[in-house]
């Protein structure tokens, strides 16, 4: 194989591995959307999932999917 036909190949591999993460991100990303419209529907948006407590309205504007408030969701980041 020529050294040009093995960097076609790697590129074609690279990029076919690019689009599979992109579909994977896409469907957590889905998944996460479709959550909170569930949430909506039962009434529970807006609503830390672990504490009960409201999330602040700049967290949700910023990402209208999250699911706890800003300190449940560091706790469970360490």
């Amino acid at each position: 194989m020529s050294h040009g036909a093995q960097t076609a190949a790697a590129t074609e591999v690279s990029e076919s591995q690019r689009g599979q993460q992109l579909r994977e991100r896409e469907e957590q990303h889905l998944g996460l959307i479709e959550d909170a419209l569930r949430r909506i529907e039962t009434g529970s948006y807006g609503l830390c999932q672990t504490c009960l407590k409201p999330i602040a309205p700049e967290r949700l504007e910023a990402l209208p999917w999250a699911k706890d408030c800003v300190d449940c969701h560091a706790k469970k980041r360490r």
